[in-house]
């Protein structure tokens, strides 16, 4: 499996990747590959929370995919995923008051 990072400028081949991880600005995820230092950024990302969704959903994507080639997630994917993340919901799956149910 391969991972192409987020401008799908540089490819990584899983089997060859060693670590994948947040650095230490907390908005980029970089992978390195092999034992040498060889390595490389996978994606920048606006804050520390749009870098930490990214990177579940990556790990999802590679978890899951029957594809050969897995992408980083764009910002608008992260921000989307963000978003559906927050919907408030009744337990019991009701409408709310004040959100336009008859």
């Amino acid at each position: 499996m391969i991972i192409v990072n987020k401008e799908h400028n540089d490819a990584y081949n899983i089997s060859h990747i060693v670590n994948i991880y947040m650095a230490s600005d907390g908005n980029t995820i970089k992978a390195v590959a092999g034992t040498s230092t060889r390595g490389g950024i996978l994606g920048k990302y606006k804050t520390i929370e749009s870098a930490r969704k990214a990177f579940e959903i990556i790990m999802k994507r590679i978890e899951v995919s029957s594809r050969e080639i897995v992408y980083m997630p764009t910002d608008g994917e992260v921000e989307r995923e963000m978003k559906a993340g927050n919907k408030i919901h009744s337990i019991n799956g009701k409408k709310q008051k004040g959100h336009g149910g008859s």
